[in-house]
């Protein structure tokens, strides 16, 4: 089994200790927020809108 991660690797993919890592540095004052609205598409355009991310305050 490979354990490499690297940008590529997909969330679902990362092991359970490395994912209670992410969900503790994304938890506190809402980053996830700020994360969610960074991510982009192939072109460019950002995936998500603020509008996204009331909806689901």
């Amino acid at each position: 089994m490979n354990d490499t991660v690297t940008r590529s690797t997909y969330i679902r993919k990362l092991p359970y200790s490395v994912l209670r890592l992410v969900s503790d540095f994304l938890d506190p004052q809402d980053r996830w927020k700020d994360v969610i609205i960074s991510i982009r598409k192939s072109n460019g355009e950002l995936r998500y809108t603020q509008h996204h991310v009331s909806q689901n305050v």
